[in-house]
């Protein structure tokens, strides 16, 4: 698409929470757009389905990024959760 043309929507965010993988990319947005960086990635190896879904996701939106969230942990699945991880 020529960067005259307005594209459809502003923004895409991807939050992945539970991330698996913290030593090979970063939590938080700099790890998170790395790794979408290689996942939207167009590689000739793969399907051309693939391919193009790459393709219409950069198309349709004018900013795509990620953000990889760890495990929350087991407090907050406490039956008296109050919004807090320390304290009262």
């Amino acid at each position: 698409m020529s960067n005259n043309i307005q594209k459809p929507f502003q923004k895409l965010q991807f939050l992945v929470r539970d991330f698996q993988h913290p030593h090979d990319y970063a939590y938080g947005a700099a790890g998170g757009n790395t790794y979408l960086q290689k996942k939207l990635s167009i590689d000739d190896s793969k399907p051309e389905e693939l391919k193009d879904l790459r393709k219409t996701i950069n198309s349709y939106f004018e900013k795509v990024d990620c953000f990889l969230m760890p495990n929350p942990g087991t407090k907050i699945f406490q039956p008296i959760f109050n919004g807090k991880l320390k304290g009262n």
